[in-house]
């Protein structure tokens, strides 16, 4: 493939200002979250979920989209879990608690529905299992529709989470209330002496 002048100029132009903007990025990054402990569990754990959704394998790419599409098409269906999860990781970070991905069905619906109250139970008191939940919730939605082998292990895990979950918000049962000792019936009275 041969670059005609003005492509190659293009092109340099376009990798010094990318050279310039990471220049400026500095040490500025800042990778701690603000918010409760919840959010922060949340940011963690999308983080995590994003690295593991980027690194997963990409499909064959379409023969050529031009040269705009290689720089700037991350649109890809691939691409979409690492860029909802970073998404929902960023939100946590600036202190926000994303909401549960939407349930696409009935079963999903009822599930989903448990999960929103089992974290509004558990969330200030297990703030890392009531976050571990949620995130293993939009796993299983969001590979639902293209990664069975992911959104089945993800769907074991959210079953698990939420179950422990459920289990650890409970309130603990009132206390059995205390027997106390049997009571003696009162001393009968001596019989009455009466001789005539």
């Amino acid at each position: 493939m041969r670059l005609s002048a003005r492509s190659l100029a293009c092109f340099s132009a376009l990798a010094i200002g990318a050279l310039a903007l990471a220049g400026c990025a500095g040490d500025d990054f800042d990778d701690t979250a603000s918010g409760s402990a919840f959010s922060q569990a949340l940011y963690k754990d999308y983080t995590d979920l994003a690295s593991q959704a980027a690194a997963l394998p990409q499909q064959a790419a379409p023969e050529d989209d031009g040269f705009f599409s290689s720089l700037f098409g991350d649109d890809e269906p691939e691409n979409l879990p690492a860029n909802l999860f970073s998404a929902k990781a960023d939100l946590a970070q600036s202190g926000q608690e994303p909401a549960p991905e939407a349930a696409p069905d009935a079963l999903s619906s009822g599930l989903r529905t448990r999960l929103v109250q089992a974290i509004d139970a558990g969330k200030t008191q297990f703030p890392d299992l009531a976050a571990t939940a949620q995130t293993d919730f939009d796993c299983w939605i969001i590979y639902a529709a293209s990664q069975t082998t992911a959104s089945a292990t993800c769907k074991t895990q959210f079953d698990s989470a939420l179950v422990r979950l459920e289990a650890a918000s409970r309130p603990a049962p009132p206390p059995a209330p205390v027997a106390s000792a049997p009571v003696a019936p009162p001393p009968a009275a001596p019989p009455a002496d009466y001789t005539v």
